[in-house]
């Protein structure tokens, strides 16, 4: 298999309110890219859904997912959705998860603080004004997604909040303990880790989360993990692939996770950059 027909879990069109790229077009540059399934992961926040912000029209997107397969039958397209945890909404978010009308759930932290947006705050005051520890509770609002919900696949950009945090004073022997109960409940219940190449988009150096994170994940016993670009137009899907690969085969992990059949498989990375 050659890297641009890896099955790319984490991207977004215009159906996400981040995001004006057209749908048609790309499914069309997954086949041209000699892709066996598509799917995309459209943004959807519980948190502000009496008001629709971020939340993508649900059926209006299956039924543009349906006409999209039947135009399109010689590549599977699957239906996607990226929703945002946070406490008060997680009986909403596990309804969302068993309605059984997605093939892939990633579940992602975008809001704090009863719906304080982590990227919009940070742009307007930068700094966060809800605790004196930012990365500490968004870790612990990780812990508490995985402890609470069921029956999803993926977990979108671990650490996501160190786009935005000061991030000088960030080890992961600092947080090594709430890290270890996240990853704990990841293994157990069988999620799989979002790596998510954006990171390299954002001029951090490196993709989310970042290899000192993945290298607990590996001592830990964790193999799961998925390649995401997250996406947002077309010239970015499959976005340094071939550089995740490299990073995940230097520690030592021997396989991506895949759902581009529906169900999880392994690819053996060195089949891919052989």
């Amino acid at each position: 298999m050659r890297v641009e027909q890896l099955f790319d879990h984490h991207m977004h069109s215009e159906f996400s309110a981040d995001s004006t790229q057209n749908l048609d077009m790309l499914v069309q540059q997954a086949i041209q890219m000699g892709k066996s399934a598509f799917v995309t992961t459209e943004h959807y926040e519980p948190i502000f859904q009496e008001t629709g912000f971020f939340c993508v029209d649900i059926p209006k997107y299956c039924q543009k997912m349906t006409a999209l397969q039947e135009k399109y039958p010689e590549i599977t397209i699957y239906r996607g959705i990226e929703i945002g945890y946070e406490t008060q909404v997680a009986q909403d978010v596990q309804a969302l998860i068993d309605s059984q009308q997605f093939d892939l759930i990633i579940i992602s932290i975008h809001t704090l603080a009863g719906g304080q947006d982590v990227a919009g705050t940070y742009k307007k005051h930068g700094y966060w004004p809800f605790s004196a520890d930012p990365i500490q509770q968004y870790l612990e609002a990780a812990v508490e997604a995985v402890t609470t919900l069921e029956h999803f696949q993926i977990f979108g950009h671990l650490d996501y909040i160190l786009r935005y945090v000061d991030r000088s004073g960030f080890s992961v022997s600092k947080y090594r303990i709430v890290f270890e109960q996240f990853f704990a409940k990841l293994i157990e219940k069988q999620i799989a880790l979002d790596l998510n190449t954006s990171g390299w988009r954002y001029g951090l150096g490196y993709a989310h989360p970042q290899p000192e994170i993945l290298a607990l994940y590996r001592e830990m016993g964790g193999e799961r993990i998925c390649l995401g670009s997250d996406a947002h137009k077309i010239e970015d899907v499959n976005a340094d692939f071939m550089q995740a690969l490299q990073v995940l085969q230097n520690l030592g992990f021997e396989a991506i996770t895949s759902y581009e059949t529906g169900r999880s498989q392994q690819i053996r990375i060195a089949d891919i950059i052989a």
